[in-house]
């Protein structure tokens, strides 16, 4: 590859809009319904149910604030590396993939389910799981480009 021709790296993640202050929003929301239920309860008597309703409201924050960190270690990274087009990949539970293909063969497939697939002679890796519908046309266009300035440069 000559000198002038440009790296290529995407890295996306998946979208997380909840951050610390949603995240106390909602909790407060949940104890504010637990302690609601809880009185209600309480008055007819039934005092017992107030603690299994604040044992699930802290359980429930809990689990999504164990979900929202465990998405948010998942990433996914496409670079032209030489004549390697190398696709690295972390889930949420924080398995790593990774796949190589000849920069030079491959190309982009977009199947009728709207999924975008890289294509290296019999190999195919998916790619932008975590964009939207706009953003993955966006980084085709930008990897197709990426991937004709390669050919051209070699």
């Amino acid at each position: 590859m000559s000198a002038d021709a440009a790296p290529f790296r995407l890295v996306s993640t998946p979208p997380n809009s909840f951050d610390p202050r949603g995240f106390r929003v909602l909790a407060g929301l949940l104890v504010g319904a637990a302690g609601a239920g809880s009185a209600v309860f309480a008055a007819v008597g039934a005092w017992p149910v107030a603690g299994f309703l604040g044992l699930e409201a802290v359980l429930a924050a809990w689990l999504i604030a164990r979900h929202a960190k465990r998405s948010a270690a998942a990433v996914e990274e496409v670079t032209i590396e030489g004549d390697r087009l190398v696709v690295r990949a972390r889930d949420a539970r924080g398995r790593f993939s990774r796949t190589d293909l000849d920069a030079y063969w491959a190309r982009l497939e977009r199947p009728a389910d709207g999924r975008l697939l890289l294509v290296s002679r019999q190999r195919r890796v998916e790619v932008g799981r975590f964009l939207s519908d706009a953003e993955r046309d966006a980084f085709a266009a930008a990897l197709a480009e990426a991937l004709a300035r390669h050919r051209r440069a070699v």
